[in-house]
């Protein structure tokens, strides 16, 4: 144990001394800290207790189940978590039980690479979905055809 401090404790020493790339220098486990790379779908409150269901679907969120995060003062989830597993179309469906039509929604995931990798949406922005408020909705649907 003492031998294995004295040795990491030389090679601390030799990177300080030594012009070399702080890569070089760096655990070969590193550490990173990641952010949530999901996408999420907020729903407004007045909307929320109305949600039937929320489903992703296509080739990067197949298979995928929409979590809810948060709980608005209606006790209606207004924030879902959606985990994509593969790149490409992740589409979302948002289903209401009254107060308008379906929303549906589209995110672009890629594969990251880097310290923390996984799946991203492209344009990052892409990962924040709002469903709008059910005035907004509903002109939105009648604008339609």
């Amino acid at each position: 144990m003492r031998l294995e401090r004295l040795l990491s404790a030389l090679a601390a020493l030799a990177c300080a001394l030594v012009s070399v790339p702080a890569t070089a220098c760096a655990a070969s486990t590193p550490e990173c800290t990641c952010p949530d790379r999901a996408i999420y779908v907020r729903v407004p409150d007045e909307r929320a207790n109305s949600v039937i269901d929320v489903t992703p679907s296509g080739v990067a969120c197949a298979g995928v189940k929409a979590s809810c995060l948060e709980r608005g003062p209606s006790r209606g989830c207004t924030k879902y978590r959606v985990g994509p597993t593969n790149a490409g179309a992740c589409h979302i469906d948002v289903d209401f039980s009254t107060q308008g039509p379906r929303f549906s929604a589209d995110a672009r995931v890629v594969a990251s690479g880097g310290c923390c990798g996984g799946f991203v949406t492209d344009p990052p922005s892409a990962s924040d979905i709002d469903v709008p408020a059910a005035a907004a909705s509903a002109a939105d649907a009648g604008g339609a055809g």
